[in-house]
C-alpha cells in the first residue's frame, strides 16, 4: 500500500540516514525560530484542541452514531475504530517499536519523536468521518482531512515538538489504519450482497419448481346406468 510505503520511506530517508537527519533538523530549526509570535501561538492553540482527550473521544462516538443513524453500524464501528487504533499504533511505534541512533547533534530533540500523536490523531479524526460519510460529501471531507494534516504537521514542527519527518510519517500512519479498516469494510459488503443475491434465487427456483409439477388429473365421474 501507499500509505505504508511512504510511512517507511520517511523513517528510511530521515530518521536512519545521517543526510535524513541534516535535513530534518535545518527544516525544523526554520520553522520553529523563525515563525511569528503569532503563528506559534495558533500552532499551540490548535494542538491543544487536537491533544484534547474529550474531544477525541466524542469525535469518535459522533461517528458512531454517524454510522448507526445511516443504518451502515458495521462501517460506524469500524469507522470509528480509525482514530483510537491509529494513535495508539503511532504510541507504540514511537515509543517500543522504533529507535532513532544519533547521527549528528541535535540539542533541540534529542530523543525519538517518530511519529508524531498529534498529527496521527488529526489526519485520523478526518479519515474517520470520511468513511461514514454520503459519497457527495467525501471530496469535501477529503479536501478538510488533508488541510487539517497539513496545519496539524506545520504546528508540531513550528511549536518546536516533531520533525518535518514525524508529521510525514504519522499522515501516512493514519492513511494506512484508514485503508486497512475501509479493506474490512468492503469484504462485508460484498458478502451482504452475495447473501442477498443467492436468497431470490432460492425462492425463484422453489417458485419455477412448483410451477412446472404436473398438475394432478381428474377422473370422469362414472356413468350410472338405469335397470328397466
Amino acid at each position: 500500500m501507499l500509505c505504508v510505503a511512504i510511512f517507511f520511506a520517511s523513517y528510511l530517508g530521515f530518521v536512519l540516514t545521517g543526510a535524513g537527519q541534516r535535513w530534518d533538523r535545518d527544516v525544523f530549526r526554520r520553522l520553529s525560530t523563525e515563525t511569528s509570535t503569532v503563528v506559534q501561538d495558533f500552532s499551540s492553540w490548535l494542538l491543544a484542541r487536537i491533544g484534547c482527550v474529550p474531544l477525541l473521544l466524542g469525535t469518535t462516538l459522533g461517528v458512531l452514531a454517524i454510522g448507526f443513524l445511516r443504518r451502515i453500524p458495521r462501517t460506524g464501528v469500524l469507522a470509528a475504530a480509525v482514530i483510537p487504533c491509529s494513535i495508539g499504533a503511532s504510541r507504540l511505534l514511537k515509543v517500543v517499536v522504533l529507535d532513532r541512533p544519533e547521527l549528528g547533534p541535535e540539542p533541540e530533540l534529542a530523543h525519538n519523536t517518530f511519529p508524531s500523536g498529534h498529527v496521527t490523531a488529526a489526519t485520523a479524526t478526518g479519515l474517520a468521518l470520511l468513511m461514514v460519510a454520503p459519497r457527495t460529501a467525501s471530496p469535501w471531507l477529503f479536501a478538510v482531512d488533508v488541510v487539517l494534516a497539513v496545519l496539524a504537521g506545520l504546528a508540531v514542527v513550528i511549536a518546536g515538538w516533531h520533525r518535518p519527518s514525524d508529521a510525514i510519517g504519522a499522515a501516512a500512519l493514519a492513511g494506512a489504519v484508514y485503508c486497512s479498516l475501509a479493506l474490512v469494510v468492503r469484504a462485508g459488503r460484498r458478502v451482504t450482497t452475495r447473501a442477498k443475491h443467492r436468497r431470490p434465487r432460492g425462492r425463484r427456483s422453489r417458485a419455477s419448481a412448483a410451477s412446472s409439477a404436473p398438475l394432478p388429473r381428474c377422473r370422469p365421474a362414472a356413468r350410472t346406468g338405469s335397470g328397466s
